[in-house]
């Protein structure tokens, strides 16, 4: 990449002249580089990689794009503090997980039952193979505390009850599944108790 320090063609040039130059702004800098044609590999690798993606795509424009759920994968970020969108989360922890060889399915459709003074209680929709463990607590980036779903069969959801919690206060939680060889989990949510 050659860097121009001097007007070349144009003071302002951008994008492609002819097939063999293209100028550029990078950081600031006039840039000017090669015309390349990307290669695009047809291969069985690189075909199986593109259909995790869309996959994931897929499934997250499917059942992750509800606000409480977007929020929610938003304080995961936070919580990982890596400088994503949702959905770039979401994809990428799914692809990841398809790419090892392991399930990654999602819980969706999110319901708070109830929040008293002294627990909460939720549900998510979900696969009834997934097992999950809810992980809890006061701060973003400490959930200490754990409980097991109760899978409801009539309604395929899974059941989950905080108890013993301080009144008035915020609480942190997010559920993943416990069994080997799968990745699905939640985003954070984040529910207050009621005072007493």
């Amino acid at each position: 990449m050659a860097k121009v320090k001097s007007p070349l063609q144009s003071y302002d040039a951008s994008g492609q002249i002819g097939k063999s130059a293209v100028h550029f702004t990078w950081k600031g800098i006039h840039c000017i580089r090669n015309y390349v044609i990307p290669a695009n590999p047809r291969t069985d690798a690189q075909i199986a990689v593109r259909a995790d993606f869309t996959a994931a795509v897929a499934e997250w424009h499917l059942t992750q794009t509800p606000t409480l759920i977007n929020t929610a994968w938003k304080r995961w970020i936070e919580r990982i503090r890596k400088p994503w969108t949702t959905l770039n989360c979401f994809v990428g922890l799914r692809v990841k997980a398809l790419q090892a060889g392991h399930i990654f399915t999602s819980f969706h459709t999110y319901a708070l039952v109830e929040a008293l003074g002294d627990r909460i209680t939720f549900t998510f929709k979900g696969e009834e193979t997934s097992i999950p463990r809810c992980y809890f607590g006061t701060k973003l980036t400490y959930t200490p505390r754990q409980t097991d779903g109760v899978w409801v069969p009539v309604s395929n959801w899974w059941f989950f009850d905080l108890t013993s919690l301080s009144t008035s206060t915020d609480y942190y939680f997010w559920v993943k599944a416990m069994q080997a060889n799968n990745d699905t989990q939640s985003g954070m949510f984040k529910e207050r108790t009621a005072a007493s």
